[in-house]
């Protein structure tokens, strides 16, 4: 059309480039973005908008977007909750609550979607500490509070945000309150709920709310289920979750995963070893989930022979030089004493490796044997492969030179990590302690004012 002389209209260019926000074609949709400019379309809010949607869709808010947002000369509600969803897409907290707070100072309407995209960034992630998790608690009741004033506590979707929120803020209380006044739930709003009391250590209350989700009518599905069997085992109620596991009608290997992990992580390595022998008994296929997990448990029991039958499976399903696997099978064969083996896999797969088998094969062939010679090998080609700033690899290292009376070397490693953790400074300290001939008093002291410095 283009290439043939004809102009398009605003209505054109919105349609195409609601097509490429549908294809995820970022391409296409730039190459919309510059015919809008020659055509001077660009601000155009019904263009900017359908612009600002690509973009966001497509994950070029913070490259492309936010300038089309500030070209535009009257951002309405649709452009404000447009950059706020591109930018919660992309990660960009501290951004997106900035754009939200502009919406609001510019007395632009806000609508459901727009508080459901500022509380999915206010939810807080895994790794986050508890001052996070307060922040995130408060800027959820404040988005909440807002939601009861504007007369939208009926929206569904918002108020699973809302449940989302209190949940990984671990405000079960909060949660509670707003499932209880919710107008409809679905089958995600009692999963919010089951989860966030499994993370609570609560399994009673996530096995109630499992009751009171099938006396409502609601089917439980696998991730309900999961769920409640992680929630069991947290407290310690391996029955529990047995039962929950076992009454599944149909077992998928994430939900497999999920049992196994649960027993080896709780160091009930043989029960993870037997459900695997049930999960093959049932010709499920495994993944590589399934085979690290069990691979660490054959390690931590130093069963050999399970472990090679381990490493038949790995062979057979295509997995053996997978990095996860490959660390398992590094750490089994390490753990039992079979080096040899454990290089053999290691240097087979060399150049795939990631930090976790770095991490095995020093652990296992130098701190267990006390292998000097195999650490100072190992520790040249963690240098040559640019892994040594690494803090898991640092800590290996330190471990390993510490386990063979190297206290020196494991020093020199020790004084070029720029952030000591917990970990670190125990390795060193107990180190010191087991060397013969090593002022456990004078060297501590040093390494302790270094710490506080």
């Amino acid at each position: 059309m283009v290439s043939q002389g004809f102009l398009p209209s605003r209505f054109t260019l919105a349609s195409v480039l609601s097509a490429c926000s549908k294809l995820l074609d970022g391409v296409t949709g730039m190459r919309c973005h510059g015919t809008a400019v020659k055509t001077g379309l660009d601000k155009n809010i019904f263009v900017g908008n359908a612009l600002l949607s690509m973009y966001a869709k497509c994950g070029l808010m913070v490259d492309h977007g936010v300038r089309v947002f500030e070209s535009l000369s009257g951002p309405n509600e649709v452009s404000f909750t447009a950059v706020i969803n591109g930018l919660a897409r992309e990660d960009k907290v501290l951004e997106a609550v900035h754009m939200f707070r502009s919406m609001r100072e510019k007395g632009v309407k806000v609508d459901s979607v727009c508080l459901s995209n500022i509380l999915s960034i206010s939810a807080p992630r895994e790794e986050c500490d508890s001052s996070n998790e307060t922040y995130c608690n408060v800027m959820g009741k404040q988005i909440h509070s807002l939601a009861l004033r504007l007369g939208l506590e009926g929206d569904l979707h918002l108020n699973n945000s809302l449940l989302e929120v209190y949940a990984k803020s671990k405000d079960m209380n909060g949660a509670e309150l707003v499932f209880g006044e919710m107008p409809e739930v679905n089958v995600v709003s009692w999963n919010i709920m089951i989860a966030g009391f499994g993370q609570e250590y609560r399994s009673d209350k996530s096995v109630e709310y499992l009751k009171r989700m099938r006396e409502s009518g609601f089917e439980p599905n696998e991730v309900t289920c999961i769920s409640v069997i992680g929630a069991c085992f947290r407290s310690g109620d391996f029955e529990t979750g047995q039962g929950i596991f076992s009454c599944m009608p149909h077992r998928s290997v994430v939900a497999w995963n999920a049992l196994l992990s649960g027993y080896s992580k709780y160091e009930h390595y043989e029960e993870a070893i037997n459900h695997f022998r049930q999960m093959q008994f049932e010709n499920l296929k495994p993944d590589r989930t399934t085979l690290s997990v069990i691979l660490s448990s054959c390690a931590k029991l130093r069963l050999l022979e399970g472990g090679k039958q381990v490493h038949g499976v790995a062979i057979r399903t295509n997995m053996s030089k997978n990095s996860h696997v490959v660390s398992g099978l590094i750490a089994v064969y390490s753990e039992c004493e079979k080096m040899e083996i454990s290089e053999c896999i290691f240097d087979d797969c060399i150049a795939e490796l990631d930090i976790a088998c770095w991490n095995s094969m020093i652990a296992g062939s130098c701190s267990r044997l006390c292998s000097l010679l195999h650490g100072r090998q190992f520790h040249g080609q963690v240098v040559k492969s640019g892994y040594v700033s690494d803090s898991f690899v640092e800590t290996a290292l330190t471990d390993m030179y510490c386990k063979c009376g190297e206290i020196d070397s494991a020093r020199e490693i020790f004084d070029t990590v720029l952030i000591k953790n917990t970990v670190l400074w125990n390795e060193m300290i107990h180190g010191v302690r087991k060397t013969p001939g090593r002022s456990w008093i004078t060297e501590s002291n040093n390494w302790t004012r270094d710490c506080r410095k």
